[in-house]
């Protein structure tokens, strides 16, 4: 697969013949590639769009563990980075579910 340009489109064949699987996760990571090529300073930030990709992907993965070992095999460098912060943000005790569209903070402790 040749190198993403952040401004593309590129069609990401996680499953074949998931079309419901293949056409989120191109949506994701296309936007993904776009906002950490073009605006860098979003990407950085903790709790910003990259935990809320992360977390999109974590539901995901949540829902078929298998999508896993496919999605690391795209070799997509955006792709894996969201996969592995996904199980980061799991690990931290954050709720995927609820964060795809907020602000992320780790679970607080009781």
């Amino acid at each position: 697969m040749k190198r993403h340009d952040g401004w593309e489109t590129i069609r990401y064949e996680i499953v074949p013949g998931r079309d419901d699987v293949n056409d989120v996760v191109s949506e994701i990571v296309n936007e993904a590639w776009h906002v950490h090529r073009h605006h860098p300073e979003s990407w950085k930030r903790d709790g910003d769009f990259k935990d809320r990709a992360a977390a999109r992907i974590g539901v995901l993965l949540e829902d078929d563990s298998s999508l896993r070992a496919s999605m690391l095999a795209q070799k997509d460098r955006v792709l894996s980075m969201l996969v592995y912060r996904a199980a980061e943000l799991k690990e931290a005790g954050v709720d995927l579910r609820d964060a795809t569209g907020a602000e992320i903070h780790p679970a607080a402790e009781t």
